[in-house]
């Protein structure tokens, strides 16, 4: 048998007493996430064979033509 436990909300109370990072210290904190982040999409980009980095490649050509001919139609009409 199991019984329904109250939650205490004051866990979290103790963590806002921690002072914010500022100045150099935060600079840092983002530097080393946009690096682990670049890390990440560069880790995931070697993982693709060179077939299907050329499709996505072709594809976002496409896209990218396909958007171009639309704003190009746009400025024809105007």
């Amino acid at each position: 048998m199991t019984i329904a436990v109250p939650f205490d909300h004051h866990i979290d109370a103790s963590r806002s007493r921690h002072a914010r990072a500022r100045g150099l210290d935060r600079v840092i904190i983002r530097l080393g996430l946009a690096m682990l982040e670049w890390a990440r999409r560069r880790a995931d980009r070697s993982a693709l064979t060179h077939e299907e980095a050329t499709r996505l490649v072709r594809l976002e050509r496409e896209r990218q033509n396909r958007e171009n001919a639309a704003l190009l139609v746009s400025t024809r009409l105007l």
